[in-house]
Parts: structure tokens; sequence; C-alpha cells
């Protein structure tokens, strides 16, 4: 009789080791402090929002996406990405803002409705809060601002 296999756990991916360089390693580690997260999680993040075509203005929002699918921020990064890409695919797509900002806000107000979830009051805070009234339900903010005020106080 031949012995018995090894159950193997499923493959995990492997590590992916950088050095970011002072610059960059600042501004990953304010991030992360910012949100309140591991430096490594907050690499996680930024760089799932950057695959999917988003940025770091969208970080909170697509946090409230995921708590609200099960916590796994990928998967909701991924879900914002199928619906922009699900609309383009029906000859809507969504490139240009505001309009791209209020489709997302849109598909984070739908799951949360389908899931009978109460909205958080937040706001986009870099659209303009008019644009935002026209959508239905509450309006959003990232409570993101702080680095991007920085940003827009430069000469």
């Amino acid at each position: 009789m031949a012995p018995a296999k090894k159950e193997l756990s499923p493959k995990r991916e492997p590590p992916i080791q950088l050095r970011p360089g002072p610059e960059l390693g600042r501004l990953i580690g304010d991030f992360a402090a910012q949100a309140g997260l591991p430096v490594n999680e907050a690499c996680k993040r930024l760089i799932a929002l950057a695959l999917t075509s988003m940025d770091v203005r969208y970080h909170d929002l697509v946090g409230h996406l995921a708590d609200a699918m099960g916590g796994a921020f990928v998967h909701a990064c991924i879900h914002v990405q199928s619906a922009l890409s699900g609309a383009a695919l029906a000859g809507q797509p969504k490139r240009l803002e505001p309009e791209r900002s209020l489709f997302i806000l849109k598909v984070v107000q739908d799951l949360f409705l389908s899931k009978g979830r109460q909205l958080p009051d937040l706001q986009l805070w870099f659209l303009p809060e008019a644009e935002q009234a026209t959508e239905q339900g509450p309006a959003w903010s990232s409570t993101q601002p702080k680095q991007d005020e920085r940003v827009r106080a430069r000469p």
C-alpha cells in the first residue's frame, strides 16, 4: 500500500518585499498612521486601490464597503472595479470626474441598501456637495483630507 499523501494547504503567494526609500517610506508611514493601520496592511490597501484604478481618496469609502461585504478590502476594490468595467461594457464608461466618483459612491450605496444596512453619514470631500446631493441617499466623505489639505494649501 502506498503511503498517504500529505494534505497540501492552499498555496500562498510569495511575500513581496521592497525598500521604499525615505520619501515613499514617509508617505506610507503617514498614511498608515492616519488610517490607524500597520504599515504592511496600509501598503496592501494602497496597492489594491491603485491596481483597481482608484486612489487614497477612496480609502475610507472602500473601507466601509469592505465592512459591509465581510471585511476583505481587496475584494471591495475588485467589486468597484467590476462595476466600473460593467458600465464600460454597457457603453457607459465612467472615466471622467465627477461622474466616475459619483458612480463609485452609488455602487457603495447600492450594496449597503441591498444588505439593509444604515449608510454612514459621510461625504467624498473632493466632490462639491451639490453634486453629491443629486445622488440618492446621504452624501459621503473621506476622513482622509488632512494630507490632501496640505497639498491644497501649497502656493
